[in-house]
């Protein structure tokens, strides 16, 4: 099973500084564009976002750690995927709640980083908690050595139709 501390570590060190980067470029264009506007304010809401999003893909891979199959890595590259989407989904999302607040952004924040993840570890899920996935079976009947017993693939397998059992 996956840890708990593996999470959180993806969550700060993936999701976070992606959704701040992305963000962090959006404003400094902006501050560029009209550098006498004094865009100083948007750092409290670039970091409520970033937040938001390390708390919501925390939260939905907490949720689904029992089923989550141990090789999804949520340290690695999707937590930057999800890091990199989520602003979009903001973007998206900001035309829907219609509306400015940053308990309002936290929220959509936090909800679009979860269906992001959601949608990014969706083949990492198994049918059972500590289950295996789809492929595995016949992924480990392929690796037999030759003359090797069959019996210790389950049955219904494509590794044990091709074997001609």
């Amino acid at each position: 099973m996956i840890s708990i501390r593996e999470i959180v570590r993806g969550a700060l060190t993936r999701v976070a500084p992606a959704v701040a980067a992305f963000m962090g470029a959006v404003f400094l264009t902006r501050f560029i564009e009209y550098p006498g506007s004094g865009y100083a304010w948007a750092l409290v809401p670039l970091a409520t976002e970033a937040l938001a999003a390390a708390v919501g893909y925390a939260a939905v891979l907490t949720a689904f750690r029992p089923r989550l199959h141990p090789s999804a890595n949520v340290a690695g590259r999707r937590g930057l995927l999800v890091g990199l989407y989520t602003p979009l989904g903001i973007l998206i999302a900001s035309f829907l709640t219609e509306g400015v607040g940053l308990a309002r952004v936290a929220t959509v924040t936090a909800a679009v980083s979860g269906l992001i993840t959601l949608g990014l570890f969706f083949p990492w899920l198994t049918p059972e908690p500590g289950g295996r996935l789809r492929g595995d079976d016949a992924a480990a009947a392929e690796a037999l050595p030759d003359g090797a017993a069959i019996d210790s693939v389950p049955s219904g397998s494509r590794a044990r139709e091709r074997a001609g059992s």
